[in-house]
C-alpha cells in the first residue's frame, strides 16, 4: 500500500458547494475552508438563520461548534465534509455538504490512500415506520468500524436506524468502514429522498392515524372509549367544554354540561409526527344542569413559552411570560411513553429542566396548568 502525507505548510482555500434545498425553510447553509499545519478549519458563512444550532461531520468525526477544527491526520485524499444548520426559532434546517480534496505527497505515512485500499463500502436502506433503516453491505474490510452519518446524527453500529422526525426531504447518508487490519478505510454516500415520509412535513392529510370513539352517559359520568386506528406511538387530547385529558379513555362529570356538548379526540402519532381529530357532538338530556362552564375558561393566549438549547445536551430552559396560574410539565419521548412531570408555580419566569440522563432522541414536552379548564401547549425539542 502506497504511503502518503499531508503537504501540511500549504495553505488551501475554498468555499462549499452543492447546497441541500431545504424547501421553505429560510436557512441557508453554507461554510468556507482553510487547510493548514495538519488541520481542517471550517468557517461557518450560512445566512437566514436566527436561533442557530450547527452540527458538522468530517470522516466520522463531528463538531458543535460554530467554527470546528479537525486535524487531517487520518483523513483520506478526499473527505465529504457536512454543516447542517438547525433554527430553534423556525423549526427547520439546512445541509451543505462538499468533498474536499488535500495535497498528498510520497513520504511517510500520516494517512492511508483508500484507492489501494480492499474497503468497499456500501449499503441498502428502508424507509418504515418514521424510521430509517440501514444496512451494511460493504466488502472486503476483515476487522471493520463502521461510522454513519446523517443531518448531523451519527452511530457505529453496524446496521443502525434513524428517527426521520427532522429530516428534509432529501439528506446525505454516509458509511466510513474503518478496517483496523489492514489501516484503511472507503467511504460511500447517497441522497436519500423520503418525500412524505419525512416527519419534518407535517401533512395531516397523508396521516395514517385515525381517530374515533365511543361514549357512554351514566350516573352523572361521560364515560369516553377511544376506537382509533392506525397511529403507532399515539397521544391522546380529549378537549370538551373548555375540559382536557390526556388519558385513552377518560371520563368526565356532566356536572356543568350543556344540553349538547361537541366532544374532540386529537390522536397525535409521535412516531410520524402528525395527527387526525375527530370530533361528534353529544345530547345529554336531563344528565346536564345546564350551567355553562365555557364562561370561565382562561388560556394561555397571553403567554409566551420558551425552550432552549434546543437541541439540549444538559439542561433544558422552559421560559415564562404571564403564567399567573401553576402548571405541570409532562415529558413524552418520541414513541409516546411517559417520562416524567414536574411543576411549575405560578409567576416563574424561568423552569430549568436536568435531561443529561435522557436518551438521545426526540422530546414532547407538555404544559398542562392545574386547572384543566385552561388549554394545553404542546412543544417538541431535542436531546444530543
Amino acid at each position: 500500500m502506497k504511503n502518503k502525507v499531508l503537504l501540511s505548510f500549504m495553505v488551501l482555500f475554498g468555499t462549499g458547494s452543492f447546497a441541500q434545498d431545504s424547501l421553505d425553510c429560510p436557512v441557508e447553509a453554507s461554510f468556507t475552508y482553510e487547510i493548514e499545519d495538519g488541520y481542517l478549519n471550517l468557517t461557518n458563512t450560512s445566512t437566514g438563520v436566527i436561533g442557530a444550532f450547527y452540527s458538522w461531520s468530517a470522516d466520522g468525526l463531528s463538531s458543535y461548534d460554530e467554527d470546528a477544527s479537525f486535524s487531517t491526520a487520518f483523513f483520506e485524499a478526499e473527505e465529504n465534509v457536512c454543516l447542517t444548520v438547525w433554527d430553534s426559532i423556525e423549526d427547520c434546517s439546512d445541509t451543505y455538504c462538499e468533498l474536499i480534496a488535500f495535497e498528498v505527497v510520497d513520504e511517510d505515512s500520516v494517512f492511508t490512500d483508500s484507492t489501494d485500499c480492499l474497503v468497499e463500502a456500501s449499503f441498502t436502506y428502508e424507509i418504515s415506520g418514521g424510521y430509517l433503516n440501514l444496512t451494511n453491505t460493504t466488502s472486503g474490510a476483515e476487522y471493520p468500524v463502521y461510522s454513519w452519518w446523517v443531518d448531523g446524527l451519527s452511530s457505529w453500529e453496524e446496521n443502525p436506524s434513524f428517527s426521520t422526525a427532522f429530516f428534509e426531504y432529501e439528506e446525505n447518508v454516509c458509511l466510513e468502514v474503518y478496517d483496523s487490519l489492514g489501516d484503511c478505510s472507503d467511504t460511500y454516500c447517497m441522497v436519500i429522498y423520503f418525500g412524505d415520509d419525512s416527519t419534518d412535513i407535517d401533512d395531516s392529510t397523508d396521516c395514517i392515524a385515525e381517530a374515533s370513539f365511543t361514549y357512554e352517559i351514566e350516573g352523572g359520568m361521560l364515560n369516553l372509549t377511544n376506537t382509533s386506528s392506525g397511529a403507532d406511538a399515539p397521544v391522546f387530547i380529549w378537549s370538551l367544554d373548555g375540559l382536557y385529558s390526556y388519558e385513552e379513555n377518560p371520563s368526565f362529570s356532566t356536572a356543568e354540561f350543556e344540553d349538547e356538548e361537541e366532544i374532540c379526540l386529537e390522536v397525535y402519532d409521535s412516531l410520524a409526527d402528525c395527527s387526525d381529530t375527530y370530533c361528534l357532538t353529544i345530547y345529554m338530556g336531563d344528565d346536564s344542569t345546564w350551567t355553562d362552564s365555557t364562561m370561565s375558561v382562561i388560556t394561555y393566549s397571553e403567554t409566551e413559552v420558551n425552550l432552549y438549547p434546543n437541541p439540549v445536551n444538559d439542561q433544558l430552559n422552559v421560559s415564562f411570560t404571564s403564567l399567573n396560574q401553576p402548571a405541570q410539565v409532562l415529558l413524552y419521548n418520541q414513541v409516546a411513553e411517559f417520562v416524567r412531570t414536574e411543576r411549575v408555580n405560578a409567576g416563574t419566569n424561568l423552569h430549568q429542566m436536568d435531561v443529561n440522563q435522557l436518551s438521545k432522541g426526540m422530546y414532547i414536552l407538555i404544559l398542562q396548568s392545574e386547572d384543566v379548564t385552561i388549554p394545553p401547549q404542546q412543544f417538541k425539542f431535542v436531546k444530543q
